[in-house]
């Protein structure tokens, strides 16, 4: 005798639900082990396998943010490492080694623009370029065409002593230094010849008339490559042989007007003007001077440096809910007369045969609740920002939601305000993030953080506005390039009990239980916020722009050119 098992559609769609709940829950269970591995990985800097594990987990649990996260941090963390790597191998002269990290670098975070500069330069030390060589086309022009290699200069780099101890006439001192260096010496006619003793002991040609002339108040101008005049220092006599150029400077990092007043306050110039349009600055001045304010203009149109800014948002909500007990449909039962069908009333002459049976009761259902929920989900932004040292840069994420406004005015003029009219606000619902950074020159980043997150608590009806949640955050931090900054803690806890049920039997302790309807419902709101810098580049600022110029006197402000022996 043999038994049969019949098989019927009840019996294939639970086979079905089986197979699927083993195979996701295999799935599910991978995913874990491909993670934790990939965990262990990361912390042994084994970054290239650790990443496979990542990806691997990703595809078991594509829905899994903590995975993505976890994979999109590891493949940073890896690009900053073979970075690091690439440096020590440039240091070390192994070029071409530099080179390969710095490919998988790049290959991992494609806009690393550190890596991305670096292996530029090695390409060009690999090229035979010299890797200084980053100029423009109009940098290179700007350089061709320097006003202060066009100023005339004593080209006698002769070293020459001069001996007069007793007074002697100024003129025969510039005829022994004409003799000496070869030239020809020429005085105005208002000169006068007075009488002087000095001593100068291995001076330059340049160096000993501008001395002789500093004691005796001229000053000389050069008229060829082999004739210089010698003029009393008046103003009248400058006016006269003090020729004026006018030149153009186009500027690319600093804007005319800002460039205007350190020039006005540094030179004190007054024929400097600046150009909005063109963003120039135009200069009418002798030579010496426009060569200054070339010079300041170099100081200070540079490029600002720049920054990248990432930053992760995580926002954590957990929500549990419990709901056990007995609950009615309703707490109340209803009487009712029954009537015929064809009639809504009942007759008068039946209050003589009344009787129970004439009332109808309605009684409430009785629902059984047990019910435990525990709901967790994340939201994540993930905002990457690039910008100037000190620029300010806003981030807005989120909607913009309509609020209702009402007023009332009367129905006509000289009446009473009785008549709505409903008009609507839009309100920016979400995440705004504020920052400006502050590169400093050792390398680290301040930065003025302002964070603020508006979310909507309460629908609102049709005669009451939504309620408008608010997150917010106002500091400053300063981190190292690549450091993160976590600020957490930002939450929020909201716990509701309710209970109801059959008034004094609801009361009563244990048994009390099987005649209410018990519901504790708690939520919890987590904000993470984590800020990454990254000096994308510093401030161009070479070693000559550290050095003093020689700007005149107080009188007299121009670029002096002096050789000086070294």
């Amino acid at each position: 005798m043999g038994y049969k098992f019949k098989t019927g559609p009840d019996f294939g769609n639970i086979l079905l639900i089986t197979i699927l709940s083993i195979f996701i829950y295999n799935g599910c269970a991978t995913g874990r082990l491909h993670f934790k591995k990939a965990e262990v990985l990361v912390k042994e800097k084994k970054y290239i396998e650790a990443i496979e594990y990542y990806m691997k987990a990703v595809r078991k649990k594509p829905e899994e943010a903590r995975y993505r996260l976890r994979l999109m941090e590891s493949m940073t963390e890896a690009s900053n490492y073979f970075y690091r790597e690439a440096l020590i191998h440039r240091k070390e002269k192994d070029i071409q080694l530099a080179l390969v990290e710095l490919n998988k670098s790049l290959e991992y975070n494609p806009s690393n623009n550190l890596a991305k500069l670096e292996k530029r330069k090695l390409l060009k030390v690999i090229s035979g370029e010299s890797a200084n060589s980053e100029k423009t086309w109009l940098e290179k022009l700007k350089s061709r065409s320097n006003i202060s290699n066009r100023i005339p200069k004593l080209s006698n780099k002769e070293i020459i002593q001069l001996d007069f101890s007793k007074n002697v006439k100024l003129n025969k001192i510039f005829e022994v230094i004409a003799k000496i260096a070869k030239i020809n010496i020429i005085f105005d006619s208002s000169f006068k010849n007075s009488k002087m003793g000095i001593k100068l002991k291995d001076v330059t040609l340049a160096q000993a008339i501008s001395r002789i002339c500093l004691m005796k108040n001229l000053f000389y101008k050069i008229l060829d490559k082999n004739t210089i005049i010698i003029i009393p220092d008046t103003n009248a006599k400058r006016k006269i042989y003090n020729k004026q150029i006018i030149k153009v400077f186009y500027l690319s990092n600093i804007k005319a007007p800002d460039c205007l007043k350190i020039i006005n306050r540094v030179t004190k110039i007054k024929n400097v003007t600046a150009d909005l349009y063109l963003n120039t600055i135009t200069v009418r001045e002798i030579p010496e001077k426009v060569a200054l304010v070339e010079k300041l203009i170099d100081f200070f149109d540079k490029r600002k440096a720049e920054v990248l800014v990432k930053i992760d948002i995580m926002e954590v909500n957990r929500d549990r809910l419990r709901e056990y007990g007995v609950e009615f449909s309703q707490y109340q039962i209803s009487q009712s007369f029954k009537t015929k069908a064809e009639s809504t009333g009942i007759s008068g002459n039946r209050f003589h045969y009344l009787n129970s049976s004439d009332f109808l009761f309605t009684i409430p259902t009785v629902i059984y609740k047990l019910l435990e929920n525990d709901t967790d989900s994340k939201v994540i932004a993930r905002p990457q920002v690039r910008g100037e040292d000190g620029e300010k840069i806003e981030i807005k994420l989120g909607d913009k939601v309509p609020v209702p406004r009402t007023t009332f005015v009367p129905f006509a003029t000289g009446g009473v305000d009785q008549q709505p009219i409903t008009s609507y606000d839009l309100l920016d619902v979400g995440i705004e993030i504020t920052l400006l950074p502050k590169i400093h020159h050792n390398g680290e980043i301040s930065m003025d953080l302002n964070f603020k997150l508006t979310f909507i608590t309460s629908p609102g009806t049709t005669t009451l506005p939504p309620t408008i949640g608010n997150r917010s955050v106002k500091t400053k931090i300063r981190l190292k390039d690549g450091e993160t900054g976590i600020m957490a803690g930002l939450l929020r806890d909201t716990e509701r009990r309710s209970r109801k049920g059959i008034p004094g039997l609801s009361k009563i302790p244990l048994i009390g239980e099987l005649f209410s309807s018990n519901r504790k419902q708690a939520t919890q709101t987590d904000i993470i916020l984590r800020v990454t810098p990254y000096i994308i580049r510093m401030p161009d600022i070479r070693e000559k722009d550290l050095a003093p110029i020689n700007s005149g006197t107080e009188k007299n402000i121009y670029l002096e050119n002096i050789d000086e022996r070294k």
